[in-house]
């Protein structure tokens, strides 16, 4: 698709029904916690730090690779949701990266960082 401006990038994660991530390779995507602001459920695997972030249930499922079908089933599933587990499913969603990985929380955790790491020295 090339570069897409963020608004534009933000309506396309809207309309999706799940962000599919099955990568192994990456660390913490910001990818992931986008689509769970968003209230777009995500489907991941259980590698790196991708089950701190995609709690089943609340910002979407952790599924091992295999079997593939149990994605597909998921997908499913999700793709028949009423209105209301739909809207419910995005405020535990929006809840969970605000408590969690806003701006303000993770400044906060990182002064805490380092006065500790000050308070050693």
């Amino acid at each position: 698709m090339g570069y897409l401006p963020r608004t534009e990038v933000r309506n396309l994660m809207g309309s999706a029904i799940a962000l599919v991530f099955p990568s192994e390779l990456e660390g913490l995507p910001l990818t992931i916690l986008e689509a769970s602001a968003i209230g777009i459920p995500v489907l991941a695997q259980p590698k790196s730090a991708m089950p701190e972030a995609v709690i089943d249930g609340v910002t979407g499922w952790i599924l091992p690779v295999e079997p593939i079908q149990s994605w597909a089933d998921k997908l499913r599933e999700i793709s028949h949701w009423s209105e209301t587990e739909q809207r419910s499913f995005t405020a535990k969603s929006r809840a969970f990266v605000a408590q969690q990985y806003s701006w303000d929380v993770v400044a906060q955790q990182y002064a805490e960082l380092y006065r500790r790491i000050a308070h050693a020295a």
